[in-house]
Order: structure tokens, then sequence, then C-alpha cells
């Protein structure tokens, strides 16, 4: 809920407003530009911080293009669920002492 008055309803409001001034003015070639820039910022904003984080210590990778693409980077939760059931990772045993797998 945080994240969509922060961010949506803003960024949605500008961007119908800019929109409808630029139809209404007759710039219809230029109407996209809101939604383009918005969406990049979100998607900067989102993403930005996806750098440095070190995966490899909490799951265990069978799929040398996985490791490749999420080695470093965090791994989307729903990409992490289809890719464990598939096979391809596993989580680490040795992650906080082993403490997940006693419960």
């Amino acid at each position: 809920p945080t994240m969509l008055l922060i961010m949506v309803v803003p960024s949605g409001a500008t961007v119908l407003a800019a929109t409808g001034a630029l139809l209404y003015n007759g710039l219809y070639a230029y109407s996209p530009i809101p939604i383009l820039v918005t969406a990049g910022l979100y998607n900067y904003i989102y993403h930005g911080g996806d750098g440095g984080v070190k995966t490899t210590d909490y799951i265990t990778f069978h799929d040398k293009n996985l490791e490749k693409t999420y080695a470093s980077r965090r791994y989307p939760m729903c990409e992490l669920y289809e890719d464990y059931m598939d096979g391809k990772v596993e989580f680490n045993k040795n992650v906080e002492g082993g403490d997940c797998w006693k419960v």
C-alpha cells in the first residue's frame, strides 16, 4: 500500500495530466512521452539497487546461465519458485547455521 501511495498515484495523475495536455493542444505524436518517462523512472527506482547482492551464499545453482544472471543480483521470487520446482536451483543448507532445515 505504501508503494502505491508514494509512486503509483502521484505518477499516474501526472501522466494523465501531461498526456491530456498534449492531446488537448494537438500534439498527438508526443503523447506517449510522459508514459515512457514515468515507466523508465519507476523501473530505475524499483530495480536500481539490484547490484552487490551475493546470491550464491543462499542459493546453489545447477544451471550456469542462471548463475551468470543472478549470482550478484536479486532473484525475483516468481522466477526463484519456478527454477526451484524445475530443479535448476536449491537453497544452501549452511545458511543461518542450518536453522531453516531444523524446522
